[in-house]
C-alpha cells in the first residue's frame, strides 16, 4: 500500500497490513504527524473543539483539568472522586478509580524526589502531569504533552475494524494488548484502567465513538457528560417534586 508515493505496508509483513496507517491526513491536518500544543486535532475536527481556544494549557493538560474546580492546578484525591461522581460513576466505582489514578500519577508529578513524605495526600498537579506519560498507550499525547493527530487517526485505522467511526470492547482490547511494550507492567495496568473508564463513560450500543474519544483527550466531553447528567438530575427533582405535589393535593394517577 502506499500513500502519496510512500510505502505504508508490504505483503510479506502481515502485520503492517492488518494495522493500516490512515491515509490522505495531509488533505486536511496538513503536517499530521506535527504535535499540537493546545488543539486535539483530527481529520473531521482539523482546528480541534469548536468555540474551546485555551491558549496556555497544553492538551493533556486541558484533559485532566475538569477534575481541578477551583483551578489551583492541584488535583486531590477528593477533586477525583468528585469529578468522576458528576460524570455519573457511582460511589464504589469513583473510589476505585481514584485510587488506580493517584497511586500510580501523584509521585511522577510532584516537585520532590521523595516519595511518600513529599506528597503524603497524593495530589496530582497539572503543570506537571507531563511527568505521568506512560508506556503502552496510543502515543496521542507526546511527552510534553502536545496531541499529535497521526498517532491519534492510527488508533481507528489500526483498530476499528469495521470502519463504524468508533471501537467495540474488542477492539480496545486488541488495541491495549498490540501497544503492550516489554516488561511495561505499568504501561500495561495504566492503559486497561484508562480505556475501561473511557468505555463506561462513552459507549453508546457498545461503540465508543471517534469523536467522543476525542473530547476525552482534550476533556471538552467532560464537561458537556457533566451537564447532561446535571441535567438528568435536575429532570428527576422536577418530576418528583411535582409527583409530590400531586399527591399532596389528592390526585391519583390514573394506572393507580
Amino acid at each position: 500500500m502506499e500513500d502519496d508515493g510512500v510505502i505504508t505496508s508490504i505483503p510479506q509483513v502481515k502485520v503492517t497490513v492488518e494495522r493500516p496507517v490512515p491515509p490522505g491526513l495531509q488533505d486536511t491536518l496538513g503536517n499530521a504527524g506535527l504535535p499540537r500544543a493546545t488543539i486535539a486535532a483530527s481529520r473531521e475536527k482539523p482546528e480541534g473543539t469548536e468555540r474551546r481556544h485555551i491558549r496556555d494549557r497544553t492538551v493533556l493538560q486541558q484533559h485532566v483539568d475538569f477534575f481541578d474546580e477551583d483551578r489551583d492546578r492541584v488535583i486531590r484525591p477528593f477533586d477525583t472522586i468528585k469529578g468522576l461522581r458528576k460524570l455519573g460513576f457511582n460511589f464504589i466505582l469513583s473510589i476505585l478509580f481514584t485510587i488506580a489514578i493517584h497511586s500510580g500519577f501523584a509521585y511522577p508529578s510532584q516537585d520532590n524526589w521523595v516519595p511518600f513524605f513529599g506528597n503524603p495526600f497524593f495530589k496530582i498537579y497539572t503543570d506537571r502531569i507531563f511527568k505521568c506519560k506512560h508506556g503502552n498507550d496510543t502515543e496521542s499525547f507526546d511527552t510534553e504533552g502536545r496531541f499529535v493527530p497521526e498517532k491519534f487517526e492510527e488508533i481507528f485505522s489500526k483498530f476499528d475494524r469495521e470502519e463504524k467511526e468508533g471501537l467495540s470492547f474488542s477492539d480496545i482490547v486488541r488495541m491495549i494488548n498490540v501497544n503492550y511494550n516489554i516488561f511495561d507492567y505499568f504501561g500495561y495496568f495504566s492503559s486497561w484502567v484508562e480505556w475501561i473508564g473511557v468505555y463506561l463513560l462513552c459507549a453508546e450500543n457498545g461503540i465508543v465513538s471517534k469523536e467522543r474519544v476525542r473530547g476525552i483527550y482534550d476533556g471538552s466531553l467532560f464537561y458537556q457528560i457533566s451537564e447532561e447528567e446535571e441535567s438528568k438530575k435536575s429532570r428527576h427533582r422536577t418530576s418528583g417534586f411535582i409527583n409530590d405535589a400531586k399527591r399532596s393535593l389528592g390526585f391519583k394517577n390514573k394506572y393507580s
